[in-house]
C-alpha cells in the first residue's frame, strides 16, 4: 500500500471513530407513536401530485387504508414533514471507476436537497461492506464530512449488493425515526454476496423499509441487472431510476430526495399478523380526485418495527 493510501485509510478510520463516539454520546428521541407495539403494522406512503410535488400536511383522516379489501383503522400518522433515517448504498466496485466524479456530484446534490435534521448513514460495498459513516444527523458541516468519506472510497473488486442490503437492514433498526429508507446505487448485479437474493427480498417484506434504486444503464456490462432494481422499488414502494449518463444521475438522486419528503407512516392494526407477507393493501386519499395525486407504497403488509 502506497504512503498516500495508508494515510486516507488512516484519516478515514479516525472519522468514523469520532463519528461513532459522538453517536453514542447523542439521546435520540423516541417516538411514542411507532414503539414495540409488535401488535400494529406500517407501511409508508409517498404522496405526490401529477407533477412530482410533495403534498404534505395530511392526517389520519386524509387516508383510507384497506386490507384485502376491508377498510381498517388507521392509529397514527408520522407527517411527510417529520425526518427520515436513510441509508445510502453506493457501489465500490471497479466498474464505478469510471463514473466516480457524476456519482459524487449526485451523491452531494442529495445531501443538499434533505433538510436539515434528517438521520444519513453511508455503506460502501465491493466484495466488502464498509461503513462509510454511520449515522448522523444532517447539516452542513456534516453533509461536508460525508461527501469528502465518499470520495475518498476506494473502488475496486466484485459486487456484494445483497451482503450490503441486508447491513443496511441490520443499521436501520437503529434509527432515530419511523419513516425508514435505503437509497441504493448500483447496476443490480451481485457476483460476491453470501446472502441470497431470495433472503433479502423476505427480510424487506417483514421491515417498513422503503428501497429506492438507481442506476447507470450499461448495455456492455454483463452483470447489469435493471430488473432486479426495478423489483426491489416497487415491491418496497420505492423510486427507480435509470440514468443514461453519469451527469444525469444527479436528477434520480434529487428525485428520491423529494419521495422522502412526500413520504408518510402510517400504522394500523391488521386483521391477521400471522402470515402478513401475503395480505394485500390498498391505500387512497379521502374526498379527492385520485386523478390529481399518485401514492406510492408497498402492495404487501409489513409490521411496526421494534425500537
Amino acid at each position: 500500500m502506497s504512503h498516500s493510501s495508508k494515510f486516507r485509510t488512516t484519516r478515514r478510520a479516525a472519522l468514523v471513530q469520532m463519528a461513532l463516539a459522538w453517536l453514542a454520546a447523542a439521546a435520540w428521541p423516541e417516538d411514542p407513536r411507532f414503539g414495540i407495539d409488535v401488535e400494529n403494522a406500517a407501511v409508508a406512503v409517498a404522496v405526490t401530485d401529477r407533477r412530482g410535488q410533495s403534498i404534505t400536511g395530511l392526517t389520519a383522516t386524509d387516508f383510507r387504508l384497506y386490507e384485502n379489501g376491508e377498510i381498517r383503522e388507521i392509529l397514527s400518522v408520522y407527517d411527510a414533514t417529520e425526518p427520515a433515517s436513510v441509508v445510502v448504498l453506493l457501489d465500490a466496485s471497479r466498474s464505478v471507476r469510471s463514473i466516480r466524479q457524476g456519482l459524487l456530484l449526485a451523491f452531494r446534490s442529495f445531501l443538499f436537497t434533505l433538510a436539515d435534521g434528517n438521520q444519513v448513514g453511508v455503506l460502501g460495498f465491493n466484495n466488502f461492506i464498509e461503513t462509510v459513516s454511520p449515522f448522523e444527523m444532517l447539516n452542513n458541516r456534516v453533509r461536508g464530512d460525508l461527501f469528502a468519506r465518499a470520495a475518498s472510497m476506494d473502488l475496486d473488486g466484485q459486487t456484494a449488493m445483497f451482503d450490503a442490503l441486508e447491513a443496511a437492514a441490520g443499521m436501520l433498526r437503529h434509527a432515530a425515526f419511523a419513516k425508514r429508507a435505503v437509497l441504493l446505487f448500483g447496476d443490480g448485479g451481485d457476483n460476491a454476496s453470501r446472502v441470497k437474493r431470495d433472503e433479502i427480498f423476505a427480510l424487506y417484506r417483514t421491515n417498513a423499509i422503503v428501497i429506492h434504486t438507481v442506476a447507470l444503464s450499461n448495455p456492455n456490462n454483463p452483470d447489469q441487472n435493471l430488473g432486479l432494481l426495478r423489483r426491489l422499488a416497487k415491491e418496497s414502494g420505492g423510486y427507480f431510476g435509470v440514468a443514461s449518463k453519469a451527469r444525469d444521475l444527479k436528477e434520480d438522486f434529487d428525485r428520491v430526495a423529494e419521495e422522502l419528503r412526500a413520504s408518510y407512516v402510517l400504522s394500523f392494526v391488521p386483521a391477521h399478523l400471522e402470515g402478513a407477507a401475503g395480505t394485500k393493501l390498498r391505500i387512497e386519499l379521502a374526498g379527492r380526485d385520485p386523478r390529481r395525486y399518485r401514492l406510492k407504497y408497498r402492495q404487501v403488509l409489513a409490521r411496526n418495527p421494534r425500537r
